[in-house]
């Protein structure tokens, strides 16, 4: 058997002429998937809410825009889970590209739930203009919201009387309709066990 010199072989390259690229800029989003999304203007406590129901550290203050990106947690029993996610405040004006929130509306519709929160301590004006104004920019942004199971909580009610409860809860039911209402505080934890039940009960 003859055995070839390294030497004597003779590599042939081939070469062919190079054509014109084309060079383009791609923009990818990922979008969150949640069971439950929570959304509601700033300061609504989004973020004490996730905080209370799971095991998410998410930062909380008294200032807006404290969240500043989406923040995950998990509610867990014996026999099921439930990913939650704290979105930054919704402002007026989002849907036409306002603010921190809108960035993340595309994430809203993702999920299965939307729990809409509205502080109610200040007055029952105040807490219904809040409530009008979100709605209004869920309806003006261009994914539609109106297929989604959505509750509506009235937060903070451990700062108010029992007589103010009342009349914001009779305000609120002619408002809503057929949107089921739920008093919490995330503080004290009332309604918060309810809201568990609900929750694990309807998704």
């Amino acid at each position: 058997m003859h055995v070839l010199n390294p030497q004597q072989i003779k590599l042939q390259k081939k070469t062919t002429k190079g054509e014109q690229f084309d060079s383009r800029e791609i923009f990818l989003e990922m979008r969150l998937i949640a069971d439950i999304g929570l959304l509601g203007l700033p300061n609504a406590g989004k973020s004490t809410l996730i905080n209370a129901l799971t095991n998410s550290k998410s930062k909380v203050g008294s200032f807006p825009f404290t969240t500043l990106i989406p923040t995950l947690g998990v509610l867990e029993n014996s026999e099921k889970s439930l990913t939650i996610a704290d979105m930054p405040g919704i402002i007026e004006g989002a849907s036409d590209g306002h603010g921190l929130g809108f960035k993340f509306l595309r994430h809203l519709h993702r999920t299965k739930f939307l729990l809409h929160l509205v502080d109610c301590s200040i007055s029952v004006d105040v807490a219904l203009d809040s409530f009008s104004i979100i709605e209004n920019e869920l309806k003006e942004f261009h994914l539609d919201f109106s297929k989604q199971k959505r509750w509506v909580c009235l937060t903070k009610v451990d700062l108010l009387t029992d007589q103010k409860i009342s009349n914001i809860v009779n305000q609120f039911s002619k408002r809503l309709k057929d949107i089921p209402l739920i008093l919490i505080s995330s503080k004290n934890g009332t309604g918060l066990e309810e809201l568990k039940k609900e929750l694990f009960k309807r998704l």
